[in-house]
């Protein structure tokens, strides 16, 4: 190879070389300022305390109860995708393993039966949260007062299941479980059945 050739290979190469350095370098930076704000998130809970204090505020002295309500219906659906994130992988593994080992259905059941009730309790925490919005939705602060409850005393359901599972609790759920059981003091109504 000649003189130029290797002269012209490095004037091309160095440069590219040079931005790629630096192109890793930015993205190590980048990535090193994501987890430092995440973890600092995380780690302040001032989010979840506002906004208890703004609910208490609010909903104890007789104001407006919709955005208290609205924001602590909105932090607990994102407590459901978190809580999903965990348990749909772990239910899944759960499931193979339950399939490889049982010998008989009753078997598979019996190994199944703590991520079955996880699994339902996400499917009720969400129908909650679904019924609460909606009363938002229509104004109706009589339902809202009613199905508010019913939320609270299903993240509680789920957490208790996702423990007993094994399975980590992320912290967006137990946030929402406090906040949402904070805006409430009444029980969640058990409901009746329609008359034949």
């Amino acid at each position: 190879m000649s003189r130029f050739a290797v002269v012209l290979a490095l004037a091309v190469v160095t440069p590219i070389r040079r931005a790629l350095v630096e192109l890793e370098h930015r993205l190590v930076v980048a990535e090193t300022d994501i987890r430092l704000r995440r973890r600092r998130a995380e780690s302040d809970g001032w989010f979840v305390g506002a906004l208890l204090c703004l609910s208490l505020a609010t909903v104890g002295c007789g104001g407006r109860w919709e955005r208290p309500t609205r924001s602590a219906l909105d932090v607990t659906a994102h407590a459901l995708v978190a809580a999903d994130e965990v348990l749909a992988p772990a239910y899944r593994a759960a499931a193979f393993e339950a399939l490889e080992e049982a010998e008989t259905r009753a078997d598979y059941d019996a190994r199944m039966r703590r991520w079955d009730a996880a699994e339902t309790a996400a499917r009720t925490a969400a129908s909650a949260l679904r019924t609460a919005e909606t009363a938002v939705d229509a104004g109706d602060h009589g339902a809202t007062l009613a199905a508010v409850p019913c939320v609270a005393q299903a993240l509680h359901a789920l957490v208790e299941t996702l423990v007993h599972a094994g399975v980590r609790v992320p912290r967006q759920l137990a946030d929402a479980a406090r906040t949402v059981a904070a805006l409430t003091s009444g029980a969640c109504p058990v409901p009746t059945e329609a008359a034949p």
